[in-house]
């Protein structure tokens, strides 16, 4: 076997990478079900508030980010990486914009904290790991 057949075969997705992958595949279906009802929502009350406005495009960029990255990923392009960091972070922003917009001024801190804690832990192990970087990043 030649040693580029072998470093092919290395490159499989296995371990932490299924993690995010499940991350990722969990954040498009709630988006989607998400924008489902807040389009539901505006229809039936018919107010289109500037919050809500913003809260469904930064919703449709989470939806979008989520599913390019998956795509990326499966295709192991070497845009997955930057793709899942933005999906991360935009669902950081989706979380503040929901708890400004449900709940007045006031966010949940525990809400506020997972979300930092996820944005930036997937942030470093996307940019640091060395299998992100032998799957996506050297080709």
């Amino acid at each position: 076997m030649k040693k580029e057949e072998k470093k092919k075969q290395k490159r499989v997705i296995t371990g932490w990478m299924l993690i995010p992958r499940l991350f990722l595949l969990l954040i498009a279906i709630i988006s989607l079900a998400l924008l489902f009802v807040e389009i539901s929502i505006l229809m039936v009350t018919e107010i289109f508030s500037p919050v809500i406005l913003i809260l469904l495009s930064v919703n449709a960029l989470v939806l979008f980010s989520s599913v390019s990255a998956l795509v990326l990923e499966f295709k192991r392009k070497k845009g997955f990486a930057i793709m899942a960091i933005l999906s991360y972070w935009f669902s950081f922003a989706l979380v503040i914009l929901a708890g400004f917009n449900l709940e007045g001024a006031s966010i949940k801190s525990s809400r506020l904290i997972v979300s930092i804690l996820v944005g930036v832990g997937w942030t470093l192990y996307f940019l640091k790991s060395k299998q992100v970087k032998n799957l996506f990043v050297k080709k």
